[in-house]
């Protein structure tokens, strides 16, 4: 028994290393990107009033879409193609519990980007308004 537990612990703490390396690497990559982003000399944007930034916003928040529609269409070409062809059928839902997990984390994700993008937008001027597709393209 000591053994399987001695087993666990070691597994645990390689899986704890490689979430630590992740991390720092995805640190990295985000630190570069903003760095890039604030040095990257942009168009400018005409966009006078708030409606304009809105619309604007709304209309970058559409590539933000791309990723939920991904996981739509890779659902239902899992389902086309397996058992879980019926969704009223629960022996298929192994095969397409991985990739609903994802379109719902996917979704819940969306909801808070579009409204923190909005909101952004609001309190952006004209001049800053760049931040906003920089943060899509994020997304």
């Amino acid at each position: 028994m000591a053994n399987a537990s001695e087993k666990e612990q070691k597994k645990q703490r390689q899986d704890q290393t490689t979430v630590r390396i992740n991390i720092f690497i995805a640190s990295i990559v985000m630190f570069c990107y903003v760095a890039a982003a604030v040095y990257f000399p942009f168009p400018k944007f005409r966009l006078p009033t708030l409606l304009d930034r809105v619309v604007f916003t709304l209309r970058c928040l559409m590539i933000s879409l791309l990723a939920i529609f991904a996981g739509v269409i890779a659902v239902g070409n899992t389902r086309y193609l397996t058992a879980a062809i019926n969704p009223l059928d629960p022996s298929g839902k192994k095969y397409t519990e991985q990739l609903k997990n994802y379109l719902q984390n996917t979704v819940e994700q969306f909801l808070l980007h579009s409204f923190s993008l909005l909101t952004l937008s609001t309190y952006l001027s004209e001049e800053k308004m760049y931040w906003i597709p920089v943060m899509v393209v994020l997304f």
